[in-house]
């Protein structure tokens, strides 16, 4: 221990306010194993947190980062994780609206009723079906996606991309989804009044399985189709308007692959920390 002689221990603490010995007390603890394994620790944090935020492209939130560190054994408090990102500089992208595409029919004599009112909570899988239409523009160019997604798990369980909101477009995603509903089970496909959902190719898909039941907002009323309005916003918010694409194939190849991620990877808050695909099996198992 190094030692001061020309300063006696009643002038030592006098002067600097504290004894010799805490002094040295203090010395060996910056220099200990133990700190040193804190400070190695902090840094594997900073690390692992600055990891996750790229991964999700600049997207992760302080509660999506803060589950994600626990499935690695990091078990930290939103403050804390909060304050380690806000020391590095990590804020998540976020992007203004831009308008909505909008096919309303006024002139429709056959809208449906309004029976999912906003409930969209559900027992079983495949039970209420929430579908829209959105557009995507590049350059000149414009594509549309027709998604339905399970309203039990949030699950994109059928979707269609093309160059034209026609209703061949959208009932070629309404096939997809039939092909994986139970013959026996009620399922609730809850839409706008589009003039989409009007069409005698989409009408005829529900005459040909009874057991589909059309369900419609009401009119100029996002709310009533909020589930399907939610993984829109973002789709377009961490995926489409947080990057660039030199062609429409580009921006196409990019939405099949995120709504893959999306519902593989994509952990939710809401699905108790897991994927979609991942709730599903793991309440099939239960």
């Amino acid at each position: 221990m190094e030692q001061y002689p020309e300063y006696p221990k009643g002038v030592f603490k006098a002067t600097f306010g504290f004894s010799e010995q805490s002094f040295s007390k203090a010395k060996r603890s910056l220099n200990s194993p133990q700190r040193q394994q804190a400070q190695n620790d902090k840094e594997e944090i900073r690390s692992m947190i600055r990891k996750i935020f790229v991964e999700s492209k600049c997207h992760a939130g302080i509660a999506l980062i803060t589950e994600k560190l626990r499935h690695h054994g990091i078990y930290l408090s939103k403050p804390t994780v909060r304050k380690y990102a806000r020391d590095m500089g990590l804020f998540p992208v976020r992007q203004a609206k831009k308008g909505k595409y909008n096919s309303y029919d006024r002139n429709a004599d056959n809208v449906a009723p309004n029976l999912i009112k906003r409930d969209f909570q559900s027992e079983l899988f495949l039970s209420k079906i929430s579908t829209d239409i959105t557009e995507f523009s590049l350059n000149e160019e414009k594509l549309y996606l027709s998604a339905f997604i399970d309203a039990k798990n949030k699950e994109v369980v059928a979707y269609s991309l093309g160059d034209s909101p026609s209703a061949n477009f959208v009932t070629s995603g309404l096939i997809k989804l039939v092909d994986r509903i139970p013959k026996d089970q009620e399922c609730v496909i809850n839409s706008d009044q589009g003039v989409q959902y009007h069409s005698e190719e989409y009408m005829a898909v529900f005459a040909a399985n009874p057991n589909l039941v059309r369900s419609m907002s009401r009119k100029g009323n996002c709310l009533d189709n909020y589930v399907v309005e939610q993984f829109f916003g973002k789709l377009k918010s961490e995926f489409y308007y947080a990057n660039k694409f030199n062609s429409m194939s580009e921006l196409k190849s990019g939405i099949v692959n995120w709504i893959h991620y999306y519902n593989h990877e994509r952990l939710q808050e809401n699905l108790a920390w897991q994927s979609p695909v991942s709730y599903r099996l793991l309440l099939s198992v239960k």
